[in-house]
């Protein structure tokens, strides 16, 4: 089969933004097709776009995939939320993209029966855990949560727009936030930031998600910040459990996260976690 490349701006829905077209498109798609298949197939899915992504077929290469899915983003009016995720997700660098300008196209318009305008979903998390924190962002995203309504610091798209303070940008996102799900791992409670971020949103008195991610224990989490009910990511089963107490709490600030898209997602979620902490026990046993 000849190789294909990315399909001219003429072929793409009218709703494709221009900043997308010509070149820039072009140098995406190839980007997106060196990377393993596993990768884009995730993240296409964390979008809601794993059946345009697949519908080529499997003889089909793989930018032939990457069209589709983009074809279905631009068609649905997503196109940039999309592209620019997949910049920031890959840390793809691109001659002509503008990460300043990506966070204008996170934000979607919310739908009947959403939490009310201006709150959001924060995930406080340690860099150290950002694969951990994104697999959950994604499975956020799959299970129906808007990608507009998460704060997610190590993506440009859900993070601090360039030119903000900080320190003030955070205080305000907290104050807007409808709840907090902390990753409380060892590195977190190592982390000046992420400390300050769980004590904000307690003196807010904001509904919070705390997670404990091995090797931390729970006895060892409430020992560090204080006897404060949470839960632990660990088994299968566990998970599960996790995932249902927090689609009743995403659900009672007016979320609508139909389970079908919610079950999916969690069934992502514990086979991308279970990776990482396979991976993981395999570096310290080499250590």
């Amino acid at each position: 089969m000849k190789g294909e490349t990315a399909s001219s701006p003429s072929q793409y829905d009218q709703r494709m933004d221009g900043r997308w077209s010509g070149k820039l498109l072009l140098d995406l798609v190839d980007a997106l097709a060196d990377l393993p298949g596993a990768e884009t197939d995730t993240f296409f899915s964390a979008y809601g776009l794993s059946e345009a992504y697949s519908r080529p077929g499997r003889m089909a290469s793989k930018k032939s995939k990457i069209n589709s899915a983009i074809r279905a983003a631009s068609a649905q009016g997503r196109v940039d939320l999309v592209l620019s995720a997949a910049v920031d997700r890959f840390r793809l660098t691109l001659d002509g993209y503008s990460a300043q300008s990506a966070a204008e196209f996170a934000a979607i318009p919310p739908s009947k029966g959403e939490m009310s305008s201006g709150k959001c979903i924060f995930i406080s998390h340690a860099s150290a855990d950002r694969d951990l924190a994104c697999a959950l962002k994604d499975h956020l995203v799959l299970g129906g949560v808007p990608n507009g309504k998460i704060f997610f610091s190590s993506e440009n798209s859900t993070g601090i727009p360039s030119g903000r303070n900080v320190h003030h940008h955070l205080q305000q996102t907290l104050t807007n936030s409808a709840v907090v799900i902390e990753l409380i791992s060892e590195t977190f409670l190592t982390r000046p930031y992420c400390l300050m971020e769980l004590g904000a949103a307690w003196v807010l008195n904001k509904p919070t998600y705390p997670l404990v991610v091995p090797p931390l224990s729970i006895h060892a989490a409430i020992r560090a910040v204080g006897n404060v009910k949470m839960r632990l990511l660990g088994a299968e089963a566990e998970s599960d459990a996790v995932f249902d107490e927090l689609h009743e709490i995403l659900s009672s600030i007016g979320l609508i996260l139909p389970l079908r898209f919610w079950n999916e997602a969690v069934q992502k979620f514990n086979k991308a976690m279970h990776g990482m902490f396979q991976a993981a026990d395999v570096g310290e046993a080499r250590a």
